[in-house]
């Protein structure tokens, strides 16, 4: 009785004792395939990003600005209002807004293919910047219609008479400046331009 006992007992430890090590082993290996799945995914997330940050440099751009809105086939763009293939928005969710995603993007992975992207949204702002230290709603790229503003970047005399005129609504003006000194800290207050028209529009408008 007293071996029948302990033997069944013994058993029983024997049971629980390999019970507890499939489940130990399975539990590792839901791991593994997990962290596989999540690699893989991180991996499909990662080149899906790419490939959209690539196009939109490369097909969606203009100069490194954007506007809000365009077809399917790019006969159609617009800002508030339609706008030209030369032409991008400052008021968001414009260029400044596009150029924040990028800067997210690149402090999240600290790829310096994105920090590219960045500093390129940031020069096109810096090409829109007006004498007056802050932005209109649009910048022009194409004459006639860039002549029509007094871009910093252009010399005083062209710009006699254009357009002058510093719009912060509609976080037009805000958003630029916001979005450049963000860029300007990222790059470690290395691009001259860049922080150049940070403190240009700062002395300005404070």
């Amino acid at each position: 009785s007293f071996y029948t006992t302990y033997g069944t007992a013994a058993e029983g430890v024997r049971f629980a004792e390999k019970t507890e090590k499939l489940r130990s082993q399975k539990e590792d290996q839901t791991r593994k395939d997990t962290a596989g799945q999540e690699k893989r995914l991180t991996e499909k997330v990662a080149l899906a990003l790419q490939r959209a940050v690539k196009f939109y440099r490369t097909n969606v751009s203009s100069h490194g600005g954007y506007l809000w809105r365009y077809a399917s086939d790019f006969t159609e763009r617009e800002g508030e209002l339609p706008a030209s293939a030369t032409t991008v928005w400052v008021q968001p969710p414009g260029t400044p807004s596009v150029g924040l995603a990028y800067l997210k993007v690149y402090e999240l992975t600290g790829a310096d293919d994105y920090l590219d992207a960045v500093r390129e949204t940031a020069l096109a702002l810096v090409a829109g910047q007006l004498e007056s230290g802050g932005w209109d709603y649009r910048i022009e790229f194409a004459t006639p219609e860039r002549e029509k503003y007094a871009y910093r970047v252009e010399t005083p005399a062209r710009n006699k008479g254009a357009r002058n005129v510093t719009t912060l609504d509609d976080n037009t003006t805000q958003a630029a400046l916001s979005f450049l000194m963000q860029t300007d800290r990222a790059l470690g207050f290395g691009d001259p331009a860049i922080h150049e028209s940070v403190e240009f529009a700062l002395s300005s408008l404070l």
